[in-house]
């Protein structure tokens, strides 16, 4: 007995290279490259980007605003327009390293932007807020 779908029978794949793949940060490469993996661990491919984000996002942090800005936005820029090329390998396609981190990217550039915009949702303000105010 066993079930089906919690094992690991497609060729190329394996707990091992699996449990590796996650650790080493790269499950979703490693997805890519062997096919779906068994369920339950499969959503381990948007920690692998995530991870890999948050340990490169302090060191982003180190550099003046302007360049982190730059950056960001040059990811949110890329991001759509690889995407958009990625064809043929579905499981690629959707879980990308570099489409993940864009948007993320698009995230993070959001809330550093965020408090420089002013936004006014008082209907009586509304004038006042506008920087041509009467």
């Amino acid at each position: 007995m066993g079930f089906k779908d919690y094992s690991f029978t497609k060729p190329g794949q394996s707990f091992l290279g699996a449990a590796t793949a996650a650790l080493g940060l790269y499950f979703n490469v490693w997805q890519a490259n062997h096919g779906w993996s068994v369920a339950g661990i499969t959503v381990l491919w948007s920690l692998s980007i995530e991870e890999l984000f948050y340990l490169g996002f302090p060191s982003l942090c180190r550099v003046p605003k302007r360049i982190l800005v730059a950056i960001l936005a040059l990811l949110s820029v890329i991001d759509p327009l690889y995407h958009s090329q990625l064809h043929g390998n579905e499981i690629w396609r959707e879980q990308a390293t570099l489409t993940g981190f864009g948007t993320i990217a698009m995230g993070v550039l959001a809330a550093i932007i965020a408090p420089t915009l002013q936004i006014c949702f008082d209907h009586d303000r509304y004038w006042r807020c506008m920087p041509d105010a009467r």
